[in-house]
């Protein structure tokens, strides 16, 4: 059978056997080959070995393709991906949408995390998880609750990142705290920089003040040691630029906790 235009399609020989469908019910199931499968609502899980594209409203389990050329959908209540193809898009995704090597993935919402091993531009106005890969070309998002990036990464932008964003470059237009990693970034309270936000130095200056404490059995000289710190002056990039480097945090993290010690002993001593 070719093609299947049956208003309710059902998981028998006929659907698996048609390489064109369309259909106002789908039962799902895997078709082994197709060109164009397509329904309005789909029970269950919507599996393709070789396809072209795959359509639906809505789909009640996953959109999955081993090697597919697209995935549309309104609604994925799972996960949306493709092993190796194009692109998969659909306005909600409720779990993860990618799979590991494709060309774009795009959505709306993604309630777990998007992007795959290896793909070309992953957008979405909101993600819940992380959005990136292993190797990533573009990630665009308005809000991403968790990280942005992967270990090879072109271009990150936002307006907010919960995590860190980690690319060759980084942008993040609504947020004073962003966490930045790479080569050239951009955030609303720094402006365009190079390497590291302020707060990934901040983050690694109190890492090694904790550690600093750890190793001092003795207060008197954990402060002495901090208020050496804190005497040592700004780097005349920090001078300059208003940019921190590492040692600028180092310096300004000693201040501060080196005033909250003499505040505590102030109010032990009273």
């Amino acid at each position: 059978m070719v093609v299947d235009l049956r208003l309710v399609a059902k998981d028998d020989w006929r659907s698996k056997l048609s390489l064109i469908s369309r259909n106002i019910i789908d039962e799902g199931g895997l078709k082994p080959v197709s060109i164009f499968r397509s329904a309005n609502y789909v029970i269950g899980d919507q599996y393709e070995f070789l396809a072209g594209i795959v359509h639906a409203d809505e789909v009640e389990g996953d959109q999955i393709g081993v090697a597919a050329l697209a995935n549309f959908a309104r609604k994925v209540e799972k996960d949306q991906l493709i092993l190796i193809g194009g692109m998969n898009c659909a306005d909600e995704v409720g779990l993860d949408q990618g799979g590991g090597f494709n060309v774009a993935n795009v959505a709306d919402k993604v309630g777990r995390n998007q992007g795959g091993f290896m793909s070309g531009i992953n957008s979405a106005c909101h993600v819940e998880g992380d959005q990136g890969g292993i190797a990533v070309g573009i990630n665009l998002a308005d809000k991403v609750k968790k990280d942005q990036g992967g270990n090879i990464c072109g271009l990150n932008y936002a307006d907010k990142v919960g995590g860190e964003q980690k690319g060759f470059i980084n942008i993040q237009i609504k947020n004073n705290g962003a966490r930045q990693k790479g080569l050239v970034r951009y955030n609303s309270l720094e402006g365009i920089g190079l390497g590291s936000s302020v707060w990934i130095k901040i983050e690694r200056a109190n890492e090694y003040l904790d550690k600093l404490r750890k190793s001092d059995k003795e207060d008197n000289s954990y402060a002495s040691k901090l208020e050496a710190l804190a005497s040592v002056p700004y780097t005349l990039r920090k001078k300059l630029t208003g940019h921190y480097t590492t040692r600028d945090a180092i310096k300004r993290q000693s201040g501060r906790k080196l005033r909250r010690l003499k505040k505590v002993k102030e109010s032990q001593d009273s």
